[in-house]
């Protein structure tokens, strides 16, 4: 999975790396190249990790850890990691009203899947 709604221009080596281990189910090799880069702040990883501990991918699955994911990315302008996070608080907290926030967060921001 690539964001393109918050890819960053030109890629970092190593986030182009991660990127490219997440898409081929290498987790391990994927998290360990993602997770320095997201503490760095770039928005990609961040969504990336989001993803992983979301769904569990190669790592314990962990909504808090996605949660705060997300929202990091969305807030630097990620939409789809605020439809992710939409996500998480629909089907895991059940938590309608900030399912629908969220959602609108990433709608306003132009995310296709809200069409």
């Amino acid at each position: 999975m690539s964001c393109h709604y918050c890819a960053e221009r030109p890629l970092h080596p190593k986030l182009e790396a991660g990127q490219v281990a997440y898409t081929q189910h290498q987790y391990a090799e994927a998290f360990q190249l993602l997770s320095l880069l997201a503490y760095q702040g770039y928005v990609t990883a961040q969504c990336l990790l989001g993803s992983m501990f979301q769904l569990g991918l190669g790592i314990e699955r962990d909504s808090a850890a996605a949660k705060q994911w997300y929202q990091q990315a969305g807030l630097q302008g990620c939409a789809l990691s605020f439809h992710n996070l939409a996500t998480i608080y629909e089907v895991d907290d059940q938590n309608p009203a900030m399912a629908q926030y969220y959602r609108q967060q990433a709608k306003d921001m132009g995310c296709e899947l809200m069409e």
